[in-house]
């Protein structure tokens, strides 16, 4: 009988890389179970005696824990865990992980292809064309050039420091706000730190999201916040959908507060239709896909299956987040 019992939430994906690390860390030692992850039911019986869960998606509270007497670690498959509650995790005993470096560059690229589509009208461009309609006075007047902008990274993190460090290539200078990090951790990458949001708002021209989705964050660009920018300037976001709020968003594309965005994420994914951005040509939309790339796909299994290895082998996973407030609990 296998040591430990180790449920994914998620019967679709292919997960051989994820397989292979468990096998070459844990052998004959794990068994692995999958479970659809809209079957309720069938998830609570799985996880009653686990050890381990790998979890993509699925929304995992107290409540579910309670029920989960053997779990040790869940981890989130993915940079964002909000999905799990991890102080009901920790007052537990389960240790709650997520997988933050499996596609660093890939979200930065991402970023910085929303910037320029929306700088440079590429989305309404090759709409008109398609239709027949040849437009070359199509970008607004006042486009600048990149060279002479402020890049503003809201939340300075490795994603943020790659995004940064690809809109200094095209010239741009940067500044960044993040409560987190002192000024010297920023000036190492070029980044001049700034302490007031409102003034970093209003020193960028284009502001790009790299916040998670925390209660503090939630509608942090909001009606006020979107007031501070400048009139010319541009919000890119390929956090979450919840840091800002849409209808303000809306609002203030639809009035020329702000010049444009571009938005990887929304607050409902696939958002509700009629969306508040539909018909507003300043607007470039994404379906949350700045996270992929083959490598980083592989990188995404690859990792979560190390944190569990680590959990179970080494006592903890290397991105271990909730550790303030852990009680640890015998589980054998």
């Amino acid at each position: 009988m296998a040591r430990y019992k180790v449920v994914i939430l998620d019967d679709e994906k292919e997960m051989d890389d994820f397989y292979a690390v468990m096998n070459r860390r844990l052998g004959d030692d794990v068994e692995i179970m999958r479970v659809n992850q809209f079957d309720t039911a069938a998830i609570a019986l799985a996880c009653a005696d686990c050890d381990g869960i790998l979890n993509p998606l699925v929304s995992i509270d107290g409540g579910m824990m309670d029920g989960m007497t053997r779990c040790r670690v869940i981890v989130k498959m993915g940079i964002g865990h909000d999905n799990i509650d991890s102080a009901a995790a920790a007052a537990r005993g389960i240790m709650v992980a997520n997988t933050p470096d499996y596609c660093e560059g890939e979200v930065a690229d991402h970023a910085l292809a929303l910037l320029l589509a929306v700088n440079r009208r590429i989305a309404l461009s090759d709409r008109q064309v398609r239709r027949g309609v040849w437009n070359d006075t199509i970008l607004h007047p006042d486009t600048p050039r990149l060279s002479e902008c402020v890049f503003g990274v809201l939340g300075c993190g490795k994603i943020g420091r790659n995004a940064a460090r690809r809109a200094e290539a095209f010239g741009m200078g940067l500044v960044g706000y993040d409560p987190f990090l002192d000024a010297a951790a920023l000036a190492a990458h070029r980044i001049e730190k700034i302490d007031d949001l409102d003034e970093f708002l209003g020193r960028a021209d284009f502001v790009s999201l790299h916040i998670p989705s925390t209660g503090a964050n939630r509608n942090l660009i909001n009606k006020e916040r979107l007031a501070r920018m400048k009139r010319s300037a541009v919000l890119i976001n390929t956090a979450r959908g919840a840091v800002v709020n849409e209808a303000d968003l809306a609002e203030a594309l639809r009035n020329g507060t702000i010049a444009g965005a571009g938005l990887d994420v929304q607050l409902q994914e696939p958002p509700k239709q009629p969306s508040p951005f539909n018909g507003l040509d300043n607007v470039v939309l994404t379906p949350h896909t700045a996270y992929y790339s083959a490598a980083a796909d592989k990188a995404l299994r690859v990792l979560g299956a190390e944190a569990i290895a680590d959990a179970f082998q080494k006592g903890r996973p290397a991105s271990w987040v909730n550790r303030n407030g852990f009680v640890p609990r015998n589980r054998e």
